[in-house]
């Protein structure tokens, strides 16, 4: 009997999972080949800690071999360059390979803001902005010379990711102004959301308490107002301007399908699949995380690490079943706790409307960040 073969394109958190699960229950049956195109999973999740104290650099970019050592996944540090889903084809650089089975885990990409020539603006999944963007504020806060001056720093897009990233530079700021001598009110931090409350996708008792508690930390939250350009030394909004020294673009990401399988797969919200978790054209391709177009339950951000790891493994067994001869089964988007970090020790906790806050939840959230 020949060995069929599972290809998985993308090892972020939905793709590393699929691979996992394959090699777990699968054994010698199938044959896992997972392409990356670097040999390490980005642990994007720990990144606003990276504002307030250092991170081992494993951590960040976590080795994907580490995670496969105990498997029979046999990991390709390309890129892949084109799928052909009639022939069952993938092609990299260096070479063409068919499968039986292919799981598409492409991830997605920060979506920019239009910005005028020479302005950084800060993409905070990126390790170097956030690296870059310490350094500036160690050095803005160690100046004597513009003691009397505000500076000022807008985060643009209030969910989740915005609402970490405000909140540790937040505490950043009030650190390096206490150490230096400097008036922690000569930093201001503010937090824009275009939508009617932060946190839009998930619960609106939520969102209310981590209104008020960004408030008590002093940052200035601003909902209702679209920003839609950066210049020199300000945010252009739909209703006007508003003065902004350094900017951090936490708008959200996109799927990232500069790879695609159809000539449809031009839709920016992501790929069409089946409940099942399959291409509506392939049924041997599944689509996982931030790639697929689905509707999320009600008061639920599933574009999150672990909702992509719940559909990389579902994706998985449903490929199991395939091979088997049975059904793929449909996958439901499970209502999950939300966590939401505000600085090293504290994180608020909000499940079905319920929320609790303090040092546990922020126990908890580290230890998902840090676990594979």
């Amino acid at each position: 009997m020949t060995r069929k073969r599972a290809i998985v394109v993308g090892c972020g958190f939905g793709g590393l999972a699929a691979a996992q699960e394959l090699a777990h229950k699968a054994g010698t049956s199938i044959e896992v080949i997972a392409f990356n195109r670097t040999p390490v999973l980005y642990n994007y999740p720990v990144l606003p800690r990276l504002l307030l104290a250092d991170i081992e650099p494993s951590l960040i970019d976590k080795p994907l071999q580490s995670l496969f050592n105990a498997s029979s996944i046999t990991l390709r540090a390309q890129k892949v360059e084109s799928i052909d889903p009639e022939r069952a084809e993938i092609s990299t650089s260096e070479e063409a390979l068919s499968y039986d089975y292919l799981i598409f885990a492409p991830g997605g990409r920060a979506i920019p803001i239009d910005q005028d020539d020479g302005f950084a603006v800060y993409y905070p999944k990126a390790a170097r902005h956030l690296i870059r963007l310490r350094e500036e504020l160690t050095a803005l806060c160690a100046r004597t010379t513009d003691r009397n001056r505000v500076h000022r720093f807008a985060v643009v897009g209030g969910g989740l990711t915005g609402i970490e990233f405000a909140a540790s530079l937040r505490i950043a700021t009030h650190r390096l102004c206490h150490r230096h001598r400097r008036d922690p009110n000569s930093v201001t931090v503010s937090l824009f959301e275009q939508r009617e409350r932060i946190a839009p996708a998930c619960h609106p008792r939520l969102s209310e308490k981590l209104t008020r508690l960004l408030n008590q930390r002093h940052i200035n939250v601003e909902t209702g107002c679209r920003a839609e350009r950066v210049a020199s030394d300000h945010l252009i909004t739909h209703s006007g301007k508003v003065p902004a020294d350094r900017v951090l673009c936490c708008v959200g990401s996109k799927p990232d399908l500069r790879l695609s399988l159809t000539n449809r797969d031009g839709n920016r919200n992501g790929l069409q699949v089946l409940p099942t978790l399959q291409h509506v054209d392939w049924p041997n391709v599944f689509i996982v995380g931030d790639a697929i177009n689905s509707d999320a339950p009600l008061h639920q951000e599933t574009k999150r690490a672990s909702h992509a790891m719940r559909q990389g493994r579902a994706a998985a067994q449903n490929v199991l079943r395939l091979a088997r001869g049975a059904n793929p089964l449909p996958y439901r988007h499970p209502v999950l706790p939300t966590l939401v970090s505000l600085g090293l020790d504290y994180a608020l906790l909000e499940y079905r409307g319920f929320c609790v806050g303090g040092t546990i939840p922020a126990r908890i959230k580290h230890h998902l960040e840090t676990r594979f």
